[in-house]
């Protein structure tokens, strides 16, 4: 029987061995055949798993070896730093046009709020030297928003609402000649900010529904600032992509499933195809859509799962903790098992990172000596990372 089943022990023995586990995807990671989207990734700050980087079977089997106590959480802790990493480089993406980055400990809910006020800033503070007035466009928009509110099955008081802000709020203020000051369109988005914020928190869908009509109104308004106001035109375009970039982010926060508003790789790209306008989702079916670039590279490398029922990975992780006679004459399953959390602290991502982001200069010799001298490569990382000590005993039967 132990023959029979060397062949597959010999294939855990190859995605378990702490060496190759290690030192195999140092190898890759610094010769130049990464894939496109985990280069990507990295560039925007997101740090992937080991598997993750590698792909293929190595992506599979780490996927498996999460149902491994220990191990597992291991992994799993590192899987969610990735996605905590997208998050981190999509808002960004939103803050950068306008010079910020957002702080690394907001997370979730709290950093679609700290990004949505700072793109408010930014606009605020150009409000004061511009001036605004109405046009065809605008007027047309707002027409067409009425309609769409007052046809929908929405509570006729909520409509009537509806139609007064605008009137109140916005129409009426292009008095005289149509024009508006710097501080009258502060007011008016300070209004809009306020009502949006006010409609959105009511649990009432009808209102719910209102919010979103506002938000429309807020977006046709600003595309208005913009086309009056030529001599900010770079400024406020740098503004308008943030909030282009953001809408998407904003989405994917808001969608079913996304935890105090942390959302996964599928919810981003989901968002980026609705937030596509153009026709038949024309830009998103050519990959050229508002932020696709990432939501599809952070979906292809950090959304993998484990496929059909898991085997043969998952026998392949049943095997490492099956018994003590199974694993007779294969330490390196054992030992993978010790040493394989290495790659799974920040540390250890942070260094397949740097590898992959800088490659030297003579990348391919480097590739070659690390795989063909893995002790002392391992040796290396055992004393740079200094992980905490796992005893062999917690985490298999004993041996007879």
């Amino acid at each position: 029987m132990l023959t029979k089943a060397a062949p597959t022990l010999r294939t855990a023995a190859e995605y378990t061995n702490p060496l190759n586990l290690v030192t195999k995807p140092i190898g890759a990671v610094i010769s130049p055949n990464v894939a496109p989207e985990v280069k990507t990734l990295m560039k925007e700050g997101v740090t992937p798993t080991t598997g993750q980087i590698l792909g293929g079977g190595y992506k599979r089997f780490e996927e498996g070896l999460t149902s491994i106590p220990i191990l597992g959480d291991f992994i799993k802790s590192a899987q969610l730093r990735a996605v905590e990493d997208l998050n981190q480089a999509a808002f960004n993406r939103a803050l950068k046009p306008i010079g910020l980055e957002l702080p690394k400990d907001v997370v979730g809910r709290e950093a679609v709020q700290f990004v949505s006020d700072k793109l408010d800033d930014a606009y605020g503070k150009l409000l004061p030297n511009m001036t605004v007035k109405k046009d065809p466009i605008f007027a047309t928009e707002l027409t067409n928003l009425r309609g769409m509110v007052q046809s929908g099955a929405i509570d006729p008081n909520a409509v009537k609402a509806f139609d007064r802000f605008l009137d109140t709020n916005i129409v009426n203020k292009f008095q005289g000649q149509g024009a508006i000051s710097g501080e009258t369109l502060k007011n008016i988005q300070s209004d809009l900010r306020e009502q949006i914020t006010r409609y959105g928190k009511s649990t009432d869908s009808d209102q719910q529904l209102i919010a979103q009509a506002l938000k429309e109104v807020q977006d046709q308004f600003r595309q208005l600032v913009i086309r009056t106001n030529p001599q900010n035109a770079k400024e406020l375009k740098a503004i308008d992509t943030g909030y282009a970039n953001f809408k998407r982010v904003q989405d994917a926060a808001s969608r079913v499933g996304a935890e105090e508003g942390v959302f996964s790789p599928s919810q981003l790209q989901s968002a980026v195809r609705a937030k596509d306008t153009s026709k038949d989702k024309a830009q998103f079916a050519k990959g050229t859509a508002y932020m696709q670039d990432l939501s599809e590279a952070g979906k292809t490398v950090l959304g993998g799962k484990v496929p059909d029922s898991g085997t043969p990975y998952r026998t392949m992780a049943a095997l490492l903790t099956g018994g003590g006679t199974a694993m007779a004459g294969y330490p390196a399953i054992a030992g993978g098992l010790l040493t394989a959390p290495l790659m799974y602290s920040s540390p250890g991502q942070s260094t397949m990172a740097a590898l992959l982001a800088k490659r030297p200069a003579g990348a391919q010799a480097i590739s070659d000596f690390v795989r063909n001298n893995q002790e002392a490569k391992l040796a290396a990382l055992l004393a740079a990372q200094q992980p905490p000590r796992i005893e062999l005993n917690n985490m298999l039967p004993n041996r007879p």
